[in-house]
């Protein structure tokens, strides 16, 4: 028993009205692949009187120097680098992504009274759960398939399965809560609604996962589905060296 056997594909999906923002609601946003290792961007000027040229080398981070530089006495155009600030580079995809929140509120006294460049202290954040494929014929470099597998049982509690469904044109894999990521605003080069959404019951699970891969805590009845599946798990599917839950 996993949890396609309590909730078939169409009973995880609901449609919704195109362009809403919602907790639960699927849209694409841009995934930033995280390293180990930071890489940084050094750049400086080409020549000391051109400020719209530069020179640059891709680097890894170094503990000991990095993020401490004073303020640049030669800046470059469209780069506003600060005391302590560095330039990183990040390969990116472009994934689907639930919202896991309400649009955060907004006082419209407070933003009257902040800069421009002090708008982010109070912008309309999201936060999103981006979702991985599976690696198969058709999709190299995915999520191995045991670890989707895994997943239909709760196994590991930073991955949600996600079933494939044509209507929403994702193919099956698994949301990551240890990649969690912040949009703010709605521009659509960040991030790009779909119509459809979690159920009212799958999102409950959803969030209630979330809660516990961040707090270690289980609700009761998160508890109850969660205990179900594992025990199944271990009992009829796993193979014979146990599985741990984490």
């Amino acid at each position: 028993m996993s949890i396609l056997d309590l909730y078939s594909p169409d009973q995880y999906f609901l449609p919704i009205k195109t362009g809403e923002w919602a907790p639960g609601q699927f849209c694409w946003i841009i995934v930033p692949n995280i390293e180990e290792i930071p890489k940084i961007l050094d750049v400086e000027r080409s020549r000391p009187e051109e400020h719209a040229e530069a020179n640059f080398k891709i680097r890894q981070a170094k503990a000991a120097n990095d993020f401490k530089k004073p303020d640049r006495i030669l800046p470059l155009l469209y780069l506003d680098l600060r005391t302590s600030e560095e330039l990183l580079v990040q390969r990116a995809k472009k994934r689907p992504g639930v919202i896991l929140n309400f649009p955060l509120e907004r006082d419209p006294k407070l933003i009257a009274v902040l800069s421009p460049g002090q708008r982010h202290q109070h912008d309309r954040s999201l936060f999103v759960v981006p979702c991985y494929g599976t690696d198969n014929e058709e999709r190299r470099g995915g999520f191995i398939p045991e670890i989707c597998h895994r997943a239909q049982y709760f196994i590991h509690r930073r991955y949600f399965y996600i079933p494939d469904y044509p209507k929403l044109k994702i193919k099956e894999g698994v949301l990551r809560f240890d990649r969690i990521q912040t949009v703010t605003g709605r521009h659509p080069a960040a991030i790009v609604p779909m119509d459809y959404a979690f159920s009212k019951e799958i999102f409950a699970i959803f969030r209630a996962m979330f809660f516990y891969c961040v707090t270690g805590e289980q609700d009761p009845d998160f508890l109850a589905i969660r205990d179900l599946l594992v025990e199944h798990y271990q009992k009829h599917v796993s193979p014979p060296s146990p599985i741990t839950k984490s």
